[in-house]
């Protein structure tokens, strides 16, 4: 078989002395964010029931209990200094070097095999943290470890394992606890317009996507993977806590998906049944982008968030796109070009896109379509090569998913297997309409009015008759803002300002 190289510890002690600081940050944010486990040292609990048991003694009727206590103490302390002195993690070191050698994690030089080194063990209240150093100059990548996933958590004998890699070492999470499978929805209520909690890691902690980080997202699963859920929390959570998010939805099924926000017109801007709504959509929300970053070019800020800032009063609203089954619309090449176009020229005017399918291919998901969306929720696939279309070349890992709603997230934060939440049809509709809002119907008549034509100079007067008329309409933000926005001839409608 050759000579074995276990000179690993040399390169971990070279890379504590150069690295130490940047290693306990990765670590902090790697190893649980940082939780401390609230295991004790078990030499102080072993000396502890020692003592107890010899104090016992000379007071207790029964001296069973306090040589039982006694003995029990004695093999903990022992066992400590053994684990302390790290007489354990030598035999343990042996049985990964096989594992490596038999599983392939390791490269041939010569007559040398040379494997990865466990270099440290640490407990933490999910399980146990492995340390592993990938010696300096070896062909030996993380990836490797990744495609061997499933035998390292044999070899381990559990169900669930993270992996990653942080300055020539790779990390692995072993959890002694399985990912919940039904996690019921949390309208969890967070200060940003642009951050929607979708579900929990196996350390139960909340998982969000954030559209001020990544600006647009690929929901995407085979049939009933939990694509719709999704979709329908985050709808959901747009219509129940942010009221300056407008929603533009595209359901090309005539309403299968969406059709149940119909009565929802007061927060949903667009609903969208047929191809030439969808083109009608598109259009206007480029032609929002244009106006918007002529607004944001004359006052001197750089995106919405530093208007709003600024402009506290008069906030812009945030629209966020949502395009059920895109590939419905695969034929419409001129419509995923101007969609490609929005997604490219949206972000700082505060408009998002979230794009699903069921039907993944390397010619719907193109390169020009799929480099804008930074974030990707992939759920269960039926094959291995849909999951590389969705996630990446290096990345099979959504044909393994056990179950609904187990998705793996990509963001710029990196990936993550997550358990999203379910949300019914029936729990949306308690939601939607218990906390629907009454609608000032005057001012919605005027608000659609300005949104159904062209501003021009030769109607602008009729408009602003109407509008000097009413105190009401006259202080509305919401009349100000579509004003602002409408399609036509007229961008500057600083003088409103002065009308109060």
């Amino acid at each position: 078989m050759g000579g074995l190289i276990q000179g690993g510890d040399r390169d971990w002690k070279k890379m504590n002395d150069t690295g130490e600081k940047d290693l306990e940050l990765f670590l902090d944010k790697f190893s649980n964010d940082g939780k401390k486990s609230d295991e004790k040292n078990l030499i102080e609990i072993g000396l502890c029931a020692t003592a107890f048991g010899i104090f016992g003694l000379g007071f207790m009727a029964n001296p069973l209990i306090p040589i039982s206590l006694s003995g029990v103490g004695i093999v903990t302390t022992v066992y400590g200094v053994f684990d302390k002195l790290n007489l354990f993690k030598d035999k343990d070191k042996e049985l990964w070097n096989q594992f490596f050698i038999n599983s392939n994690i390791n490269v041939k030089e010569k007559d040398l095999i040379i494997t990865p080194q466990l270099v440290d063990r640490k407990k933490a209240d999910y399980g146990e943290l492995l340390i592993f150093n990938i010696p300096a100059g070896s062909a030996i990548t993380s990836k490797k470890f990744k495609e061997k996933e499933t035998e390292i958590k044999e070899f381990l004998n559990v169900n669930n394992i993270e992996i990653a890699y942080h300055n020539n070492c790779v990390f692995i999470k072993v959890f002694n606890r399985d990912m919940q499978t039904n996690i019921q929805f949390e309208l969890i209520n967070v200060k940003s317009p642009q951050k929607y909690c979708i579900g929990k890691n196996i350390s139960n902690e909340l998982r969000y996507i954030d559209f001020e980080k990544d600006p647009h997202c690929l929901v995407a699963g085979s049939t009933n993977s939990g694509k719709s859920t999704i979709l329908r929390n985050i709808i959901t959570t747009a219509i129940v806590s942010k009221p300056n998010v407008r929603l533009h939805l595209v359901d090309l099924k005539y309403g299968a998906e969406f059709g149940l926000f119909a009565n929802r017109m007061d927060k949903i801007e667009n609903l969208c049944y047929e191809i030439d709504d969808v083109y009608e959509t598109v259009n206007n929300l480029k032609n929002i982008v244009k106006k918007r970053m002529i607004l944001f070019k004359r006052v001197g800020v750089l995106n919405i968030q530093e208007y709003n800032k600024k402009f506290k009063k008069e906030q812009l609203d945030y629209h966020l796109m949502i395009f059920d089954e895109i590939s419905l619309a695969r034929s419409e090449k001129k419509l995923i070009k101007s969609l490609e176009d929005l997604m490219a020229i949206s972000r700082s005017a505060g408009i998002n896109c979230i794009l699903s399918t069921q039907h993944p291919s390397r010619e719907l998901l193109s390169k020009s379509l799929t480099c804008h969306t930074d974030c990707i929720i992939g759920l269960k696939t039926s094959n291995e090569v849909n999951s590389r279309v969705i996630m990446g070349e290096n990345h099979s890992e959504l044909a393994t998913l056990e179950c609904k709603g187990r998705a793996i997230l990509k963001s710029s934060a990196g990936f993550e297997k997550i358990q999203a939440f379910n949300l019914s049809s029936e729990e949306t509709k308690k939601l939607i309409y218990s906390k629907k809002k009454k609608v000032n119907t005057n001012v919605q008549c005027v608000v659609e009015n300005i949104k159904s034509i062209r501003v021009t100079e030769d109607n602008l007067q009729d408009i602003l008759n109407r509008f000097k008329k009413d105190k009401e309409l006259k202080q509305d933000k919401k009349v100000k803002s579509v004003l602002r926005e409408s399609n036509g001839e007229v961008n500057d409608f600083d003088f409103l300002d002065s009308e109060e």
